[in-house]
């Protein structure tokens, strides 16, 4: 009669196991088809997760909640209104210039690259042109069937173009409309998630948490605001340089750099370019190169350890193996998510390290009042 009941527990177990596994995988499925809505939730949610200290400053001050997240919400708006118009115009001035001075470019590049085509024994004139056109033409020609069907596909694709914008126009309203409501009851999310924990977990689960939020939660903000420090410090260091197309450029890199390290290749790389294109002048790209060196050491230097702190720094080197691993692993989106993941990796391994130092130091005090009794 044991073994039965022994065998009858372990199927029971099997198949409760087996029922989780299912329900996992059908809720992972679940979650797969509707990806583009779980993204544009938690898009939602970082707002609301990135905008809560300053609603709950205000909440401090003896503001009402919806009325902080009402005046946060106006206040984001009118920057981002205000940001939008300064922008666009000179951005327009900008790529009108930039587009009037690429002849001029072209022109400079082909004198330059004439000898070394010349050593190549590669000729750019009229005739070697209708040459080269001619072999493009045969070859769109001969490829001309595989060329259709990606064609026939955009066509296709332009019947059901007018119901697409309506919903990506629904998608891009309701991302604020979330995050307000997230916003609003944040302060209600943690209670509701402890509610629907077993009540032994509640304390390491409210801990670990705390812990995750302070590493990540303080990286994700300082990053963020590093960011916007360095795109208007590269667009008005750039403007002054005179590098065309700067303003946007600045912007651009400074943005960039919620990724490290990525305004160097969004930014410095085309700056100097350009640079030198627009006035052929070493001393140019040397001032573009000092301008974004002097940005990464005010943001090493200054902006990191006072906006971020230091408990929520990374290493360099471990910046630059997470943006590596992760772009290799994920591609673009993996370079976006690497630095908070190894952030959150090590909020996780030094909370961790903290549980097993707790344990460690009653054995170590026992140890040495073991060692006193023995020498009295």
């Amino acid at each position: 009669m044991a073994e039965r009941g022994s065998g009858g527990g372990i199927g029971r177990s099997a198949f409760r196991w087996g029922l989780i596994v299912a329900l996992l995988l059908a809720l992972g499925g679940f979650l797969y088809l509707i990806r583009t809505t779980v993204f544009l939730f938690l898009l939602a949610f970082l707002i609301a997760y990135l905008l809560d200290p300053i609603v709950d400053r205000l909440e401090a001050w003896r503001v009402p909640r919806t009325l902080g997240v009402l005046l946060v919400s106006t206040v984001l708006i009118g920057l981002l209104v205000t940001v939008v118009w300064i922008i666009i115009p000179e951005v327009r001035y900008q790529v009108q210039v930039f587009s009037q001075r690429v002849p001029q470019w072209a022109e400079r590049l082909y004198v330059w690259a004439q000898p070394i085509l010349e050593k190549l024994h590669i000729s750019l004139d009229a005739q070697s042109i209708e040459a080269y056109a001619q072999k493009i033409l045969k070859w769109v020609q001969a490829n001309l069937p595989r060329l259709r069907e990606p064609i026939q596909r955009v066509l296709q694709g332009m019947f059901t173009g007018v119901a697409g914008f309506i919903v990506g126009v629904y998608q891009f309203i309701m991302v604020p409309v979330m995050a307000f409501y997230i916003l609003r009851d944040y302060n209600k999310i943690g209670p509701r998630f402890y509610s629907i924990l077993p009540p032994a977990w509640r304390p390491a689960a409210r801990e670990w948490l705390r812990a995750i939020d302070q590493a990540v939660g303080g990286f994700l903000r300082g990053q963020f605001l590093i960011a916007l420090f360095l795109a208007v410090y590269y667009a008005i260091g750039l403007t002054l340089l005179r590098v065309p197309l700067g303003f946007l450029l600045g912007i651009l890199s400074g943005l960039a750099n919620i990724v490290p390290y990525m305004s160097l290749v969004v930014g410095m790389i085309p700056a100097a370019l350009l640079a030198f294109l627009d006035h052929p002048s070493l001393w140019r790209v040397l001032w573009v190169l000092a301008l974004f060196e002097s940005g990464q050491l005010i943001e090493g230097l200054i902006l990191g350890p006072r906006v971020m702190g230091r408990q929520t720094g990374l290493h360099p080197v471990t910046v630059i193996l997470a943006i590596l691993i992760g772009g290799t692993l994920m591609g673009l989106w993996g370079v976006f998510l690497a630095v908070p993941a190894a952030a959150l990796l090590k909020a996780v391994f030094q909370r961790w390290m903290a549980l097993q130092q707790a344990r460690w130091q009653p054995t170590e005090a026992d140890g040495s009042a073991e060692g006193r009794s023995q020498l009295e």
